[in-house]
């Protein structure tokens, strides 16, 4: 019984610390020290929101990978959207981390993001390629790093077929050209690789067949190069190393100087003062006929009254002239 528990718990032990370390792949890449970033937690792998994802970010994930430094941090499904959870957004690496997950951040699956918004890198793993003083990011003298150390390629033998193969692990398209005999210029320090023969299915320059990593018979005159099809500026749209999240839009707010405000009033004005003119003009006919009206109506009465009393009158007369003959008669 003691054995089985003792069993256990080391399996819980062993279950809590996988879940917790080693938790960071990149995938979709073109060798394993690119691609989308995911995270594993909880048993889960899930995706990273871009949302202040840079290189500072993407630097801790190379260095949990083994991958030399951070060249570049990469958003909008760069590498192509992931699918299931979005384990972290708004990351903040100070630097030093060594794990992606003890960078501050939302919290797990805490974001406002979508796989639209996956999060990549592009790190220079040892031996990675990179291209030196050439006219764009896809084009120049081939330089390696090794042993933390950038050195140039020899182009003995060198090829298209070779080129190809850097093309294709920079991201730059097809090669179009391999020069030679330092086309782009010679180099300095150490010539890392010579006599280099790739069969074109190679995804890192480092794969293919050469004389080692120490080419000592040859010198910087003969360093090579290339020149990939895909120019700096035809490159994927997520080119930006800092990616700062989508603000709500406040709403607009219109600030209009004192002196246009006064000169509107005066216009306006203006342009009232007419109607309200008008207006007055016609409530004071609208009083004048009003009380035309009842002047008038009153002194028809009154002569209605005076005719009515005379009438009376004379009607009053005749009944008395009547009454005084009638009485003479008696």
């Amino acid at each position: 019984m003691k054995i089985c528990l003792t069993l256990i718990i080391l399996t819980c032990i062993v279950t809590m610390t996988t879940s917790d370390t080693g938790n960071v792949r990149l995938v979709n890449g073109y060798s394993r020290c690119s691609g989308r970033v995911e995270v594993f937690h909880r048993g889960q792998w899930g995706t990273v929101c871009h949302y202040n994802w840079d290189l500072t970010d993407a630097a801790v994930v190379c260095r949990e990978m083994d991958c030399g430094e951070a060249l570049r941090a990469v958003g909008y499904a760069y590498f192509g959207p992931g699918s299931g959870l979005i384990w972290m957004g708004n990351v903040s690496c100070s630097g030093p981390e060594s794990t992606l997950k003890t960078c501050v951040s939302r919290g797990w699956g805490v974001h406002s993001c979508d796989h639209r918004f996956d999060a990549g890198v592009i790190c220079s793993d040892i031996g990675s390629v990179r291209l030196v003083d050439g006219n764009s990011s896809c084009s120049g003298r081939v330089e390696v790093l090794h042993d933390g150390q950038w050195g140039t390629v020899c182009s003995y033998n060198w090829d298209t077929t070779d080129a190809a193969v850097v093309c294709k692990q920079l991201d730059c398209g097809e090669a179009l050209q391999a020069p030679r005999d330092a086309h782009f210029g010679p180099g300095s320090g150490p010539i890392s690789m010579g006599n280099v023969s790739c069969t074109g299915s190679e995804s890192t320059l480092k794969s293919c067949e050469s004389n080692g990593w120490d080419a000592l018979k040859c010198f910087h005159i003969h360093d090579a190069g290339v020149i990939c099809s895909v120019s700096q500026t035809e490159r994927r749209p997520a080119q930006s190393t800092s990616i700062t999240p989508p603000q709500t839009p406040a709403a607009a707010s219109l600030s209009i100087p004192p002196v246009v405000v006064i000169v509107l009033g005066s216009v306006l004005l203006l342009l009232l003062l007419p109607l309200i003119i008008l207006i007055q003009q016609n409530r004071a006919m609208r009083r004048a006929v009003s009380n035309m009206r009842r002047r008038t109506w009153t002194e028809a009465d009154y002569e209605k009254i005076d005719h009515r009393r005379t009438t009376e009158a004379f009607y009053k007369e005749i009944d008395h002239r009547d009454d005084l003959i009638s009485q003479r008669g008696a």
